[in-house]
């Protein structure tokens, strides 16, 4: 299976907007589209004005073939007036030698993962809630280590994850793009649960199993953190991100 996550800024206060156009126009039309298994919009925890769209296909070609057809052109140009205005500006002058700006609006971020077939037989099940809660942690992994960090993951991380209560998927995928970037999606009854989860000290065990396939750069990280007992921040360091869903579909 293929993922693709679509990532976007909205304006203030359009999510219900958002939401109704995904209902009434995206959501019945990706449903038509060949291999399209599932299309949900989420909002951040941390960001409201952040927003993904993800959808989950049988194959890479029948995302390449979606994009192609011109239909992820049209479902820009239907939510376009929502995003969020140019945050920043690039400044030239004019023929008249007057100081002029131009908007750099940023266009969607577009990530891409490919899904082991028995990982994940849907992103959410088909009688999920509202309050339905994605999780997902996004560790760099250092060269020549992707496939000990696979089966460490797969063998000692997922079992326990998907005993928690409140955990309904959890599944690993890998960047299409970015083959040394990993991410462990998990999927909870509700924001509280994958809470709860972190404040265990389950989620911080499990880490430290797997944190000698991370890059370098953050096992320097870690050191200096216990040598100054404070928090390093560095560009490859782990993300995590969480992820209200608004609006969601399974077609499988």
């Amino acid at each position: 299976m293929y993922m693709r996550m679509v990532q976007s800024k909205a304006q203030p206060g359009s999510m219900p907007k958002l939401k109704e156009i995904y209902e009434t126009s995206i959501i019945p039309a990706l449903g038509k589209m060949t291999g399209c298994l599932h299309v949900s919009l989420l909002e951040s925890s941390t960001n409201p004005e952040e927003f993904v769209s993800l959808t989950l296909w049988r194959q890479r070609r029948h995302a390449d073939e979606y994009e192609a057809s011109g239909f992820y052109a049209q479902f820009r140009e239907q939510v376009t007036p929502y995003s969020a205005g140019a945050s920043e500006y690039a400044y030239h002058l004019g023929p008249d030698l007057s100081l002029q700006f131009d908007p750099i609006v940023e266009d969607p971020v577009i990530k891409a993962f490919d899904i082991p077939v028995n990982s994940a037989s849907a992103i959410l099940p088909r009688d999920a809630k509202k309050s339905i809660f994605l999780r997902i942690v996004t560790p760099q992994i250092r060269d020549g280590m992707v496939e000990e960090f696979t089966q460490i993951y797969t063998s000692q991380v997922l079992p326990q994850l998907r005993t928690l209560p409140g955990c309904l998927q959890a599944f690993l995928v890998e960047n299409v793009k970015e083959k040394n970037q990993m991410i462990s999606l998990t999927i909870w009854h509700n924001k509280l649960d994958a809470e709860n989860y972190e404040r265990s000290g389950l989620f911080k065990d499990l880490t430290k199993t797997l944190e000698h396939c991370f890059t370098e750069m953050y096992q320097i990280k870690q050191q200096l953190g216990k040598e100054t007992k404070g928090h390093i921040v560095t560009s490859e360091e782990m993300s995590i991100d969480g992820y209200n869903v608004i609006v969601g579909k399974n077609f499988m």
